[in-house]
């Protein structure tokens, strides 16, 4: 068995994709939730250019042994 891990990220340079891909994980976000996320989004954003939207993947492979 083999484990292989990808790291990555993704520039984002608006808040709204952010926002929406909150939403998509979690649900509707409330008015308050939208506004405090925004918040954050906004001010990183104003800080160094883009959020990062760090990725994870990893791929295990595993094959079967001859009996």
């Amino acid at each position: 068995m083999t484990v292989e891990r990808y790291l990555d990220e993704l520039p984002v340079p608006a808040v709204a994709p952010v926002l929406a891909y909150l939403a998509s994980m979690v649900g509707p976000l409330t008015a308050a939730q939208e506004s405090a996320a925004g918040n954050v989004v906004r001010a990183r954003i104003e800080a160094a250019g883009t959020f990062r939207v760090r990725k994870h993947t990893v791929l295990i492979s595993a094959t079967r042994s001859p009996r």
